[in-house]
């Protein structure tokens, strides 16, 4: 950079007009003003846009949430229903096997009384242990 000469450095500046602009003229605070709140229009228009939108999502997100509880809701009362039909399954089988108990404790013991009978002798008559073992002949004579 070449050395400044002296002549350039010892220049007096020009002097400004006494005279201030007319009022009609915005000044550089006016400019400043009106540039901050456009500024901040666009960012309030913005902020309002983002909050619209969170609300239609929110509103969408609470739709989707209370339509899964009804359709979870409906399950758990299908699943609710199965549990109890399965419960009244299993208590009339309890009951259709007590009551199989109870026929067999009453008929299994007749039924055993009778087949020993049976097999013994007793209480029948044509069974083979109750014939006279006698045999005809020996029976008394007849007489002519």
């Amino acid at each position: 950079m070449p050395p400044k000469s002296r002549e350039s450095q010892n220049v007096t500046p020009e002097k400004f007009p006494s005279v201030l602009p007319p009022v009609g003229y915005p000044n550089a605070s006016y400019d400043f003003a009106v540039q901050a709140v456009m500024e901040m229009q666009k960012t309030v228009g913005q902020l309002c846009e983002a909050v619209a939108s969170l609300k239609d999502q929110s509103r969408d997100h609470d739709r989707k949430l209370e339509e899964s509880t009804r359709v979870s809701d409906r399950r758990f009362d299908d699943v609710l229903k199965e549990v109890r039909s399965v419960g009244m399954d299993v208590h009339a089988a309890k009951a259709s096997v007590k009551t199989l108990l109870w026929v067999m404790g009453i008929v299994g013991p007749l039924l055993g009384i009778i087949v020993g009978a049976y097999l013994t002798g007793k209480g029948f008559g044509n069974h083979p242990s109750q014939v006279d073992p006698r045999p005809q002949s020996l029976s008394a004579p007849k007489t002519p």
